[in-house]
């Protein structure tokens, strides 16, 4: 039972830390639109509604279910036409851009495309933003949407239908810090350390369970 509270508590701290940090740094560098610092915010298509169909090879598609809290997972992700990857050109996945899932249960979740994904388009419930690198570090954009002021902003401005769901429009003007490249790295850098020290009780708690049963 300690153990476990101890997760939730230190899951807390860290939701807690990030805002902390958000809000002091809008206090002391101001605010800008989401569309001001990106050159890009979109989402993609369904092959369905264009005559096509997944494959076994080609570019992977992702869907919502592969964008999680923070990390891009592939693994189920289907693939598409290469000629319907050129179709849609405008959501071509590049490195370093930021994915969030703007349909159904899983509103708001976020990730950053890595290095190594290889070609890559997304569906209509995700949306792509590519930061503009002189203004804003991929990874502090993640965070960002990520912390507990944002995800308020988000699931505040959502559409209730038989499907929830907040508009491109909606992201292109939340706002947000305009932290200095140097200053934003540190932020990613500390909340990074203290993600992996949760994970790490995490782990701790779930072995103990173990042993527990």
């Amino acid at each position: 039972s300690l153990r476990q509270r101890a997760v939730e508590e230190a899951e807390a701290l860290s939701r807690a830390s990030g805002n902390a940090l958000f809000e002091n740094a809008a206090r002391e560098f101001g605010l800008v639109r989401l569309e001001e610092i990106t050159s890009r915010i979109t989402k993609g298509e369904s092959p369905e509604w264009q005559g096509f169909g997944y494959q076994d090879t080609g570019p992977l598609f992702i869907r919502s279910e592969n964008v999680t809290w923070g990390t891009l997972n592939p693994t189920s992700a289907v693939r598409i036409p290469e000629e319907f990857h050129r179709k849609l050109s405008r959501s071509q996945l590049r490195t370093g851009d930021v994915l969030i899932n703007l349909v159904g249960a899983s509103i708001g979740r976020a990730c950053v495309v890595p290095q190594d994904l290889g070609d890559a388009n997304v569906n209509q419930a995700v949306a792509v933003i590519t930061p503009d690198s002189e203004q804003i570090v991929p990874e502090f954009l993640a965070r960002f949407l990520l912390s507990p002021s944002a995800q308020d902003t988000i699931h505040s401005g959502k559409v209730e239908t038989a499907r929830p769901n907040i508009s491109l429009s909606d992201l292109r003007d939340m706002e947000l810090p305009l932290v200095p490249i140097a200053e934003q790295r540190c932020i990613v850098a500390y909340l990074n350390g203290l993600q992996a020290k949760v994970d790490a009780l995490k782990k701790l708690q779930s072995e103990t369970t173990a042993e527990l049963n």
